[in-house]
């Protein structure tokens, strides 16, 4: 590939270097899969298809007079049974796009002392569709993202569902641990500490191994 460059009113041609390059890739390249934009659907749509099967195990013995339907199955006024996955809408969420604007702000924003807001709501998704949830039975402060349940309630006017009643699948069958097993030790979980805060002070961590040392 040649350039062009003007030198005293007279156009002077250079050849531009090329590198050479070889594509050793391919062996990363999966064949055969298509990425359709959500990069975790596959995942949750397995568990959302398992963890049902499950609660349709139970809902007979919960509620066998209500029927089953799906979030686009809904009707106005008729009690029945849905299942999906909870989502928590959180107005205080973080985002990267506040982030960003924050960071392009000239006036400093206020950064929110915790993430809970009196908005804050649930939805019941699934393949069908998503609704958001109503009524004082079922509490944004206690549930979370993620959660599959089983809701009692029926369609209200507004287009939200009403809940009546909620069924969880509980704890999975625990495995029984061979007899005579013991324990070695004792596990510990340590969260908010302020690590880097730490190590900046000066002061080393294996201080936390020792004043458990006794446990």
């Amino acid at each position: 590939m040649e350039d062009a460059e003007m030198v005293d009113g007279s156009p002077k041609l250079f050849e531009r270097k090329q590198a050479v390059y070889q594509n050793s890739d391919e062996r990363y390249v999966i064949h055969g899969e298509r990425y359709r934009g959500q990069q975790y659907s596959q995942i949750y749509f397995t568990r959302l298809h398992h963890m049902r099967n499950l609660l349709n195990s139970l809902v007979p013995k919960w509620k066998p007079h209500l029927p089953v339907h799906t979030v686009l199955e809904l009707e106005e006024g008729k009690e029945c049974i849905i299942i999906g996955t909870t989502y928590k809408h959180m107005k205080l969420k973080s985002s990267i796009l506040d982030e960003y604007s924050k960071e392009r702000s000239v006036v400093p924003l206020v950064k929110p002392h915790n993430f809970i807001h009196p908005d804050d709501h649930l939805i019941l998704e699934d393949e069908s569709g998503r609704v958001k949830l109503a009524g004082t039975f079922l509490a944004p402060s206690i549930y979370v993202t993620g959660i599959v349940v089983a809701l009692h309630g029926k369609e209200t006017n507004d287009g939200d569902f009403f809940v009546q009643d909620v069924l969880e699948a509980g704890l999975p069958p625990q495995i029984e641990l061979p007899p005579g097993l013991r324990f070695g030790g004792v596990s510990m979980i340590i969260s908010r500490i302020n690590f880097k805060d730490i190590l900046y002070q000066g002061v080393s961590l294996f201080g936390i191994s020792d004043a458990f040392a006794n446990f």
